[in-house]
C-alpha cells in the first residue's frame, strides 16, 4: 500500500511505534498510566486587569450612521 496512487498523490502509511490503550487492552497487556499534571496558569496581575478595563469598545467609538436619505421602497 506504501506509495499507492490516491487521489492522485502517493500514498504514505505511518505506523505507530506503541499500542494504543484499546488494542492494548483487546490483547490484555493494558495498564494503567499516571495522568499527566497540567502546569497552573499564572494569575492575572493587577496591571493586567486595568489595562483590559482601559480598552475602548467599538461602540463608543464608532460614528453615527450620517445617511439622511432612505431608498425608495
Amino acid at each position: 500500500m506504501q506509495g499507492f496512487p490516491f487521489y492522485d498523490k502517493a500514498m504514505r502509511i505511518a505506523y505507530s511505534k506503541s499500542d494504543s490503550d484499546i488494542v492494548a487492552k483487546l490483547k490484555g497487556t493494558y495498564k494503567e498510566r499516571p495522568k499527566k499534571v497540567k502546569p497552573p496558569k499564572p494569575a492575572p496581575g493587577i496591571e493586567e486587569k486595568k489595562d483590559k478595563k482601559k480598552k475602548p469598545s467599538n461602540a463608543e467609538n464608532a460614528n453615527p450612521n450620517t445617511q439622511t436619505e432612505q431608498p425608495p421602497n
